[in-house]
């Protein structure tokens, strides 16, 4: 498959899920609705190396970034050359491993 997914990182710190003290990593992912792009917000409690991936429905990995050190970030992912379907945003900090599916239907 040759499509391309740009992704892009912005690191952040501790604001995203202020007041979590549930002892566990938490992630969302937030459908901006326009131009087919989704918002994935990690925040973990621990500085961990993080791989993410972006999984169709097929199984078939999409993506696959690592971060290191890190205990939270957003990653803006670009679906636009993907078509409908379900997608699961696989997290692994290495402690735990957090899954998030979107169904993914093209902005026309």
């Amino acid at each position: 498959m040759t499509t391309i997914i740009a992704v892009l990182l912005t690191v952040f710190s501790t604001a995203t899920f202020a007041g979590n003290s549930n002892g566990k990593s938490e992630v969302a992912v937030i459908d901006y609705q326009v131009n087919d792009k989704y918002r994935l917000i990690y925040q973990g409690e621990t500085l961990n190396k993080v791989r993410v991936q972006l999984i169709d429905n097929d199984g078939e990995v999409l993506v696959s970034k690592n971060y290191k050190q890190l205990d939270g970030f957003h990653v803006i992912v670009d679906f636009k050359n993907l078509p409908s379907g379900e997608y699961t945003f696989l997290i692994d900090n290495g402690v735990e491993v957090l899954t998030n599916k979107v169904t993914h239907t093209p902005v026309s």
